[in-house]
């Protein structure tokens, strides 16, 4: 039976190639934990966090167009994007405003995800979603 980590892993499309070596995967088995930690165990909000994460790593990615040859490094920030939105409709975040082009990083994910999103003007504001845990009533 898989582990609580191993589906977070699945969710992320981050498998191991050789199972208990996480050197060559985007997340160490400690930052997986951490997620499942920090959603109270909740595997569609630990992914959110997770691919906000990587949305946040993805963001500082450029195409590459030289000699003939190139590279769509941006088409990795499109699909993080995707993903945020789908795992965010899961876990009932506002995820509507995570469309266009990102140009900023997520920050501190213990707090809060802000990530500030391009708007169809060339205007540009955060979006910020809440932290797993309590919420003030």
């Amino acid at each position: 039976m898989a582990t609580a980590e191993d589906k977070l892993r699945r969710a992320l499309g981050d498998r191991l190639p050789i199972a208990g070596d996480d050197a060559s995967a985007f997340f160490t088995d400690q930052d997986i934990n951490d997620l499942l930690v920090e959603s109270a165990g909740d595997l569609s909000h630990a992914a959110f966090l997770g691919w906000t994460a990587r949305m946040a790593e993805y963001a500082k990615f450029v195409d590459i167009d030289e000699s003939g040859s190139n590279r769509k490094l941006s088409q990795l920030l499109k699909n993080a994007i995707l993903m945020v939105n789908h795992y965010g409709g899961l876990v009932g975040a506002d995820t509507q405003a995570v469309v266009g082009r990102v140009v900023g990083r997520a920050v501190n994910l213990r707090e809060c995800e802000t990530v500030r999103v391009a708007g169809g003007s060339g205007t540009f504001r955060s979006v910020s979603y809440p932290a797993p845990g309590p919420q003030a009533t």
